[in-house]
């Protein structure tokens, strides 16, 4: 091939591919620590033991990321569970999903481009939308249980 064509050549192909692996993995380290986060907001009530927790499995396949196990949390209270099942890592226009399915209707948990930093949403359209801290966190629950 001529010179011309030069441009099309990638010299550094190795390190701008993604490494799947990596993602993958810092991806299970963001659910994880979003459910520790939900667990030390919860502390108090589940030393009064209001509120149960529990962990699910979940199966998940993406491309480039492969099939791998993801954990599920469970928040049992007043006779109500909230379930958050992770989608995927792989979201248009986010870093990754989590589902939180209640029996007031569904919710989802998008991961921003910013360290830490998710964004609660209803599923349908031109709902909620608003930071996933502890406020947002109790209110959810509150909602979900009365």
């Amino acid at each position: 091939m001529s010179d011309k064509y030069d441009f099309l050549r990638d010299d550094d192909m190795e390190e701008k591919q993604m490494n799947w692996t990596e993602v993958r993995e810092h991806w299970l380290q963001d659910i994880n620590a979003l459910y520790e986060k939900v667990k030390e907001w919860l502390q108090e009530p589940l030393a009064e033991q209001l509120v149960l927790i529990g962990w699910t499995e979940h199966t998940i396949s993406e491309e480039g990321l492969g099939t791998y196990k993801a954990p599920g949390l469970k928040i049992f209270a007043k006779m109500k569970q909230i379930e958050f099942i992770p989608v995927g890592r792989l979201i248009i226009g986010a870093q990754g999903r989590i589902d939180i399915f209640t029996d007031k209707g569904d919710l989802m948990l998008l991961k921003t481009e910013n360290e830490g930093e998710w964004i609660l949403k209803e599923k349908k359209r031109g709902g909620l939308h608003e930071k996933w801290d502890e406020k947002s966190f109790l209110e959810m629950m509150r909602w979900a249980v009365a």
